[in-house]
C-alpha cells in the first residue's frame, strides 16, 4: 500500500486565484507583482487532506511547495528514536528546497497537519526561470533563503531547548566535557 496521499484536484486552478493567494503573502510582499506573477504561471495549485503525506525523506527532489493556508510538519527518522517532528510551518512558508538546489532527495518528510493549500513548482520549471530571468531568480532566492534563514533560527532555538538543562537550566556548551 502506498502510505503518500494524491492532493485533491483544487477547485479553482486558474492563474488569477494564484496571483491573488501569493500577493496575501507576507513572505512575498517585497517581492514586486510582475515577480509574483510570473511565480504565479509556474505555479499549480494543490489541496492536501490533514495527515497526507506530501513527500517521504529520501524521495527524489523535483517539486518545491510554498504553502498558502494550513500547516505542514516536517519528520526525519533517527536512528535509535524512529519519527522525530524537527518542525511545524505555515503561510509563506517554502516546503521541499532542497528541489530548487537541483536534483538529489529530500531531507525530511512532510505532512500536512491541516488541510493545507499550496503552490507546486516544479523545480526543473524553476531553476530554468531563474537562469534565464537573474531579475526573477535572485529575489526568488532571496525569498526562499530567508525562509531558510528563519527555519534555521527556529531549529536551534529548538535545540538550545531541547539540549538545556531543565533543573539548572544549563546549556550544552557549560557542561563539562
Amino acid at each position: 500500500m502506498n502510505n503518500l496521499t494524491t492532493p485533491q484536484a483544487p477547485h479553482e486552478n486558474d492563474f488569477e486565484s494564484l496571483n491573488h493567494a501569493l500577493d496575501r503573502l507576507d513572505s512575498l510582499v517585497a517581492m514586486p507583482e510582475p515577480l509574483r506573477a510570473a511565480l504565479a504561471s509556474k505555479a499549480k495549485l494543490v489541496i492536501y487532506d490533514a495527515g497526507a503525506l506530501i513527500f517521504r525523506e529520501n524521495a527524489a527532489a523535483e517539486d518545491l511547495l510554498l504553502i498558502l493556508s494550513g500547516s505542514v510538519a516536517l519528520e526525519m527518522n533517527v536512528s535509535g528514536r524512529g519519527k522525530v517532528r524537527l518542525i511545524s510551518l505555515g503561510p509563506g512558508d517554502w516546503v521541499g528546497w532542497s528541489a530548487l538546489m537541483g536534483g538529489g532527495q529530500m531531507t525530511t518528510s512532510a505532512l500536512a497537519l491541516s488541510i493545507t493549500h499550496a503552490a507546486k513548482f516544479s523545480a526543473i520549471e524553476l531553476q530554468q526561470m531563474c537562469d534565464q530571468n537573474p531579475d526573477i531568480g535572485y529575489p526568488l532566492m532571496k525569498c526562499v533563503a530567508q525562509s531558510l534563514a528563519n527555519r534555521l533560527v527556529a531549529t536551534r532555538l529548538q535545540l538550545l531547548d531541547l539540549f538545556s538543562s531543565p533543573i539548572t537550566g544549563e546549556t550544552l556548551d557549560q557542561r563539562p566535557r
